[in-house]
């Protein structure tokens, strides 16, 4: 694949929101609001995830991912000591089931054997990419409410 990954400017920022709009649709969809009502508060949204991420000690860093020279998506990640903490990863539906993530999260688990530290993230419990990071060897390290977390060592 001609899968790729750089660090995402300020003049993106329209398409990271629209990444994360289409990660949130069919939830908004089911409320019955406007469309306005819609860009709204998922504009709300992304805004005050924005700043989260932004509030913390580490720097964050944010790529976007491109399929050849089409932008299909965002990761976030940040390094803490020996861990790659992937804090965020989407692909626009339409990339969903192309092997598109199975790709990426290899590159990543390359990257930390090379620099010999591990790879966690959180993941909603009922999202069916639990069974992806399961296939490429991460392990359950904790269950919250809602969340998991999960833990790759090379």
């Amino acid at each position: 694949m001609q899968l790729f990954t750089r660090l995402a400017s300020l003049e993106e920022r329209p398409f990271l929101f629209q990444v994360y709009a289409d990660t949130r649709k069919s939830e908004v969809n089911s409320w019955g609001w406007s469309e306005d009502q819609v860009k709204m508060f998922l504009q709300m949204q992304f805004d005050a995830q924005t700043r989260a991420y932004s509030s913390h000690p580490v720097p964050l860093k944010e790529e976007m991912i491109f399929y050849k020279d089409e932008p299909i998506g965002r990761i976030l990640t940040r390094e803490l000591g020996e861990v790659l903490v992937i804090v965020d990863i989407a692909l626009l539906s339409e990339f969903h089931n192309r092997g598109f993530g199975t790709e990426l999260i290899t590159c990543y688990q390359q990257y930390a054997m090379e620099k010999g530290i591990s790879i966690e993230l959180h993941v909603l419990s009922a999202n069916p990419v639990c069974k992806l990071y399961k296939r490429l060897g991460f392990v359950l390290t904790g269950e919250h409410p809602l969340y998991l977390t999960m833990k790759w060592t090379p």
